[in-house]
């Protein structure tokens, strides 16, 4: 009978994080590669049918990973025609949104403050905290310099 291996819980610990951390750093390259064999699995069958139906395999596969290409462009060219749109009409539904958003909104101090982050989120997305901080500092600079004999 085998006997069980009693490893200590830190070495147990120090095994999980360095495999998370490396699992971490490889993300980007076995992300990709785990959409390929995804890919690769959902494609084969369709290959094999055409290949079945007398194309040659070079053909077949070069076939379906045009329609597949192709596909993909459609509905990305789908999709941002549709963000465009909305965000065309974002605007005249702006005041409409806000007052359904006030009427569900119950009074709590965590969404006050979710609500000031997203705003100062906003702000430095947009860059207006670098304008107020650059209009601060001229502003503090010449309180100084007219202060100053």
């Amino acid at each position: 009978m085998p006997r069980a291996r009693n490893y200590s819980p830190l070495f147990v610990l120090v095994s999980i994080m360095a495999s998370v951390a490396a699992l971490y750093l490889a993300k980007e390259i076995l992300l990709p590669l785990a959409l390929a064999i995804l890919l690769s699995f959902l494609l084969t069958p369709l290959a094999n049918r055409l290949e079945r139906w007398g194309l040659p395999r070079i053909v077949a596969v070069m076939g379906v990973v045009g329609m597949s290409f192709a596909l993909l462009g459609g509905l990305g060219w789908v999709v941002t025609n549709q963000l465009v749109d909305l965000s065309l009409q974002l605007p005249a539904h702006k005041n409409n949104l806000i007052a359904k958003i006030k009427s569900i909104r119950p009074s709590s101090e965590t969404i006050g403050k979710m609500t000031e982050a997203l705003e100062e989120v906003g702000q430095e997305i947009s860059g207006e905290n670098e304008q107020d901080e650059a209009k601060k500092a001229q502003t503090t600079r010449t309180a100084t310099d007219t202060a100053s004999p």
